[in-house]
Parts: C-alpha cells; sequence; structure tokens
C-alpha cells in the first residue's frame, strides 16, 4: 500500500469512527485536505523548504542595513507572520497522513513515520533553524520548549484546565505558531488571533495514528491531559539566531 492510499484509508477510518459514535459527519474536527493537494505540497516540499532559505538571507540582508530599532522591530515582525504562514500553508499540510510511530525519524513528509517529538524538530531543522533536532526530540516537552521559548512566553495548565480557560491564556499571548507540550506527547497550536485554533502533531491515537490537525477539545491529547506546557514560538532573539544562523543550545 503507497503512501496515499495509506493516507486515504486512515481518513475513511477517522470518518467511520465519528460516523458510527455520533451518528453524523457534522462534527468532524480532524482538517482533512484532497489527495491531489496533499500530493501537490509534497511534491514541492524541497522547493519551499528552498525558498524559505533564500528569504531567511534576503531578510537578514534587510536587518543588517536596517537603520532605527523601529525598522529592525518591523522586520521581525514580518518574519514571524512569514514563518507562521508557511508552516500553516505549505509545512503543515505536506505532512498530513505521515504515519506516527514512537520511534519515527522521518525527514520526508508522507514517507516513512515520524513520532511526535521529531515531528517538531524535524520541522524547525527544515525551516533553518540550527537545533540540534535529535537531542532536543529526545527532551521532556517542558524542556523543548524552554530551550525554544522565553519564560514569559509560556503558558503552563494543570489540573485538566478546561480547554477553554486554556484558550483564554493562549489569546493573551497572542496570534502565531505555539508548541503544547502533554502529559506524554507534544504538537503545534496554530492560533490566528480571532477564534482559530488547530492542535497540528503525530498523533498516537488510533485512529488516526498519523499527523492530523484538529480543533483543541476534539478527542486528542491536547483535550485529554492533565499537564499542559504551552510556548509561543519565533520570539526576537530565536528570529535573531535563525536570521544570523546561530546553533541554538539545548540548556535545559
Amino acid at each position: 500500500m503507497n503512501n496515499v492510499e495509506n493516507f486515504d484509508r486512515l481518513i475513511r477510518i477517522y470518518l467511520l469512527f465519528f460516523v458510527l459514535t455520533t451518528g453524523s459527519y457534522e462534527i468532524i474536527a480532524q482538517e482533512t485536505l484532497p489527495e491531489p493537494d496533499i500530493i501537490e505540497v509534497r511534491s514541492k516540499y524541497q522547493a519551499t523548504l528552498n525558498n524559505i532559505e533564500t528569504k531567511r538571507q534576503e531578510f537578514y540582508s534587510a536587518y543588517k542595513i536596517a537603520t532605527s530599532a523601529q525598522s529592525q522591530a518591523e522586520i521581525i515582525e514580518s518574519i514571524q507572520d512569514y514563518l507562521s504562514e508557511s508552516l500553516e500553508q505549505n509545512i503543515f499540510p505536506a505532512w498530513y497522513g505521515t504515519v506516527w510511530d514512537y520511534n519515527g525519524m522521518s525527514a520526508v513528509p508522507g514517507e516513512g513515520k515520524i513520532a511526535c517529538g521529531y515531528f517538531i524538530t524535524r520541522i524547525l531543522s527544515q525551516l533553518g533553524f540550527k537545533i540540534k533536532y535529535i537531542q532536543l526530540a529526545q527532551q521532556t516537552s517542558r524542556n523543548m520548549i524552554r530551550n525554544l521559548v522565553p519564560k514569559v512566553d509560556i503558558i503552563y495548565s494543570f489540573n485538566n484546565e478546561a480547554v477553554n480557560s486554556v484558550k483564554e491564556k493562549i489569546k493573551q499571548l497572542g496570534k502565531g505558531i505555539y508548541i503544547a507540550g502533554l502529559d506524554c506527547h507534544v504538537g503545534f497550536i496554530i492560533y490566528d488571533g480571532d477564534e482559530f485554533y488547530r492542535f497540528v502533531h503525530a498523533s498516537y491515537y488510533s485512529p488516526p495514528l498519523c499527523v492530523v490537525s484538529e480543533t483543541l477539545d476534539t478527542d486528542n491529547p491536547f483535550a485529554h491531559s492533565q499537564y499542559r506546557v504551552i510556548g509561543k514560538l519565533f520570539s526576537r532573539e530565536l528570529i535573531e539566531q535563525w536570521l544570523k544562523g546561530e546553533d541554538i543550545p539545548v540548556k535545559y
């Protein structure tokens, strides 16, 4: 069975599960894309990464000649938006349907298998962040986040706090891409600054046992976790390290 067939099979199983348990398609919260769209974004994946590297160099050239703190801050904000949009529109969709495995380390969307931690660190490494992606993937999710996110941009949630309450905490930090560390799992969160939240992760739930995008409060590890630590990516410090191609140390 090839990857596209496997992806289609997983989606059908997932849909069937909800139909059998709810009697309706209306509450299905998993984001799916037509197979041709998945194939297209995957076929362009390396070109996408090459374009991101070209943009990194262009941003860095502009940043070095910026004549004021305000203009530098505007460039940083543009980079934050650019990276967030690249992840949401081109990077994450390419990984949808990639099979989850506890030991998975795939570097190619749709091929092989990927574990939840490696899903995070592979993508960040491919975006051009100079991280020790193997070492970082093997950290606790809390330490993974602490190595990438300043303390001021980290949220903690305990005792299975209601998802709506956690959403309000995320809203206080504003739109962007987040990493969410859970009891025994980790994934990305997309927040658009309004009411759109998605949990993008290599899911070990069966189904779907693959990379998916889901609402925060559906049947997934985020909703069920007792403990959550959530860090907002792309701080100014992290962006400057990305621009300069600096190594990002593992401190924790």
